[in-house]
């Protein structure tokens, strides 16, 4: 909430409608979270050969590709000089679009899981109005009626915002429910191998798409980081029973140990693309 509110303080309606006029970018983002980064998925869970008890990393997984953009996508952007209304573009449609593809795609890539996925519409719904569109409006317009006082109003809620994702970065950590021993190195290095795997497919595109710098961030960010939250929302609507108390305790590790590597994987293309940004300013 704290991060759309500041980056619609930076932001006008002009900056959106120009992502539309130009829909390369736009098109080419959309095309790899919806088949891309599932297929990467599908690939990881193949060639690892990962069965349904090793820990539920091939559930983790699916779950992971199935998901959108998280909002940290958005911060990371904005503060790499990316295209931020491409991001939240992005961010905004894919996660709308998740209420059809999320069930498709985790029933095609994941290991068979008895009951399949609900998919709770509402809570969906809720997310995208409450904690996207509702302060991305209320901070265009104090971006609009005062500009002058939205500059520092834009630089305090994004300063929020980090030190929130910080504080559940670090929450998470030491509450012990990141125990890379009890996982095991094979499930650590799918983790980041899959990760890496998306960033590198995002930045190669691109690059061969000749997108702009600013785009190509905007793009590679927005696969890198998931809604690992959403993630989790779903992994807890699955079925209950002992036959997948060990699957969800493992899915449950993957999602959050992702939520942690896409950030540290898209950190350095974010300093990257920001020192390019300053240059070209100076």
């Amino acid at each position: 909430f704290f991060a759309m509110l500041g980056m619609g303080a930076t932001l006008k309606a002009t900056d959106f409608l120009a992502v539309f006029r130009l829909p390369r970018s736009f098109a080419t983002g959309m095309l790899l979270q919806l088949c891309a980064v599932p297929l990467i998925a599908y690939l990881v869970i193949a060639l690892a050969a990962v069965p349904l008890g090793l820990a539920g990393c091939g559930v983790g997984l699916a779950l992971v590709a199935a998901m959108p953009g998280g909002s940290a996508s958005n911060i990371f952007t904005f503060l790499g000089r990316g295209n931020a209304p491409l991001s939240v573009a992005l961010t905004a449609c894919a996660t709308a679009s998740c209420l059809i593809t999320t069930p498709i795609v985790f029933a095609a890539i994941a290991p068979a899981v008895p009951g399949g996925l609900q998919m709770p519409h509402a809570v969906v719904v809720r997310e995208i109005g409450s904690f996207l569109l509702l302060p991305l409006a209320v901070g265009m317009a104090v971006h609009r009626l005062a500009p002058v006082a939205s500059v520092p109003f834009a630089k305090w809620n994004i300063r929020i915002s980090l030190s929130l994702v910080a504080t559940l970065v670090v929450g998470s950590a030491g509450a012990g429910r990141l125990d890379l021993d009890t996982f095991g190195v094979e499930g650590v290095l799918l983790v980041i191998g899959f990760a890496v795997a998306i960033q590198q497919l995002a930045l190669w595109t691109t690059v061969a798409l000749g997108l702009p710098p600013a785009d190509r961030l905007a793009i590679l960010v927005e696969l890198t980081i998931r809604n690992t939250l959403l993630a989790l929302l779903l992994l807890a609507n699955l079925p209950a029973g002992t036959e997948l108390d060990e699957v969800k305790a493992g899915a449950f590790f993957v999602i959050l140990f992702y939520g942690a590597v896409g950030m540290a994987v898209a950190l350095p293309p974010l300093l990257h693309y920001r020192r390019r940004a300053e240059r070209a300013q100076r």
